[in-house]
């Protein structure tokens, strides 16, 4: 079984992803991977789910097809 660990807003904080508005408007926009809903109205991120936003956001842009 994956040892699943979740991040809190408060995590991305102090990871650098701005404030919990400025992720949650990433997060409305589809830039940004979205949260679980916990119990209590809480939110937590998985941390593989982060990582992977962190792959696709530094893999260099795919090559696209158009001829000019």
């Amino acid at each position: 079984m994956e040892n699943l660990k979740l991040l809190s807003y408060a995590d991305l904080q102090q990871l650098g992803y701005g404030s919990q508005s400025t992720i949650f408007r990433r997060v409305r926009a589809g830039t940004f991977p979205a949260p679980l809903k916990m119990t209590g109205g809480q939110v937590a991120w998985r941390e593989s789910a982060i990582a992977d936003y962190l792959k696709k956001i530094a893999a260099p842009p795919k090559a696209t097809d158009e001829v000019e």
